[in-house]
C-alpha cells in the first residue's frame, strides 16, 4: 500500500498507525481508494475488545498475525451491525443464562435449551434458523484461517454474534454452534474469570454433544455399534463419525480399545481431517434479512448503506443473498420466513 499510494511510504504510514503523525482528510480519500472502503470506515469507533481464549473454539493454535486480521474482522462486522439495527427490529435475545454447579452439569442445561428451543426428540433440523429466532446473528465467515472454528461475541448494543469458519463441514459447524451455544448460555454472562478455560471449554464440548445428540435418544444406535455403522448413525444425527464414537465412549458403550481402533481406521482413511459422508445446516439468513430491508423496504443505495455500515462493497456482497427473496417486513420478527 505505502508504494501504490503517492506521499506515503512505510515510514510515515507506521507513524500514522501509531498516532505519531496526523492524517489528512486527502491521505484518508486516497487509502480508502485504495483499499476500496468507504472513507466513513475511518472515522468510526470500534468495538475492539480482546476476547479471552475460552471464548474461542481451537484459539490457542492461531498465530498472533492471523488472530489480529480475524479480530478486525470481527470488529468490522459488529460495527456495521449495530448501524443496520438503528432501523431495523429483529427477534429478542432471549437465551436464558444458566450457571453450571455440582448438580446442574452442562448435560442438564443442553437438555433444557432442547425444551426451551421447542426442538423435538432426534438430530436438530434448521440448527441455524431456530438459534436466528432467538435473536442471535450467524455469520459464515469467508476467508477465516484453517484453525479458526467459532467464536460468539457481543456488539455494543448487546447483540450476540456467532462467528463460524464457513470452510469448515456441515457437521463441524453443526457441532461448533453447540459449542458456542454452550458458552453463551453457560459462560459468557457470568463471573467465570476465576474459572479454569479448559474446564469451561469441555462444558462446551459437553453440552454441544447433548444438545445435539441427547443421551437418551441416541442409546439404541450406539449400543453394540461397529466401524461400518458409523456413516448411517452420522447420516441421522448429522454430527462427525469421530463425534458419535467418543459420544459412544463416554456413554460406555464403546471400550478404549475400539475406540482407538476406530480412530485409527478414521486417520487411515484421512477421515480424521475431512469425512466421507456430506451433511447440510441451513445456512443463516438473519443478516442478509436485515441488509434486504434497507436496500428494499427503506430504499437505501448501495453506496448509502456502504457509507453507514462502514463496509465496502465486497464485504455486503458476502451477506447478501444470490437470490431474490420475498420482501420482509420492516420487523424481522419470530414469523421471518
Amino acid at each position: 500500500m505505502a508504494d501504490a499510494i503517492d506521499g506515503l511510504n512505510q515510514g510515515n504510514l507506521s507513524k500514522m498507525e501509531k498516532g505519531i503523525l496526523p492524517v489528512s482528510d486527502d491521505m484518508i480519500e486516497r487509502i480508502a481508494k485504495h483499499l476500496d472502503y468507504p472513507v466513513s470506515f475511518f472515522y468510526k469507533e470500534s468495538q475492539d475488545r480482546r476476547v479471552n481464549s475460552f471464548f474461542y473454539r481451537k484459539r490457542v493454535t492461531l498465530a498472533n498475525k492471523e488472530l489480529t486480521m480475524l479480530e478486525a474482522r470481527f470488529d468490522t462486522a459488529r460495527m456495521a451491525i449495530d448501524e443496520l439495527l438503528d432501523s431495523v427490529e429483529i427477534p429478542e435475545f432471549d437465551i436464558p443464562s444458566i450457571a453450571t454447579d455440582g448438580s446442574l452439569t452442562p448435560k442438564e442445561v443442553a437438555r433444557r435449551m432442547r425444551l426451551f428451543l421447542g426442538i423435538p426428540k432426534g438430530p436438530v433440523d434448521n440448527l441455524v434458523k431456530t438459534m436466528e429466532r432467538h435473536g442471535i446473528i450467524i455469520i459464515f465467515l469467508e476467508g477465516a484461517p484453517e484453525k479458526f472454528f467459532g467464536v460468539t461475541m457481543f456488539t455494543n448494543k448487546s447483540v450476540p454474534v456467532i462467528f463460524i469458519n464457513a470452510d469448515k463441514s456441515g457437521d463441524n459447524k453443526r457441532f461448533t454452534l453447540g459449542h458456542e451455544l454452550g458458552h453463551l448460555v453457560m459462560h459468557l454472562r457470568q463471573d467465570v474469570y476465576s474459572l479454569d478455560e479448559k474446564d469451561m471449554d469441555r462444558e462446551a464440548d459437553a453440552f454441544s454433544s447433548e444438545f445435539n445428540m441427547p443421551e437418551q435418544e441416541c442409546r439404541r444406535d450406539l449400543l453394540n455399534v461397529k466401524y461400518k455403522d458409523l456413516p448411517t448413525v452420522k447420516m441421522y444425527w448429522k454430527l462427525s463419525k469421530a463425534a458419535i464414537c467418543y459420544k459412544a465412549k463416554e456413554m460406555g458403550l464403546l471400550g478404549d480399545s475400539q475406540y482407538r481402533y476406530y480412530m485409527m481406521q478414521l486417520s487411515k482413511s484421512g477421515q480424521r481431517k475431512k469425512e466421507i459422508e456430506y451433511i447440510d445446516i441451513d445456512e443463516p439468513s438473519l443478516l442478509k434479512k436485515i441488509v434486504k430491508v434497507h436496500l428494499e423496504d427503506l430504499e437505501y443505495t448501495k453506496k448509502e448503506l456502504e457509507n453507514i455500515t462502514g463496509l465496502s462493497d465486497e464485504d455486503l456482497d458476502t451477506i447478501l443473498p444470490q437470490t431474490k427473496l420475498v420482501r420482509p417486513k420492516l420487523r424481522i420478527l419470530r414469523d421471518w420466513n
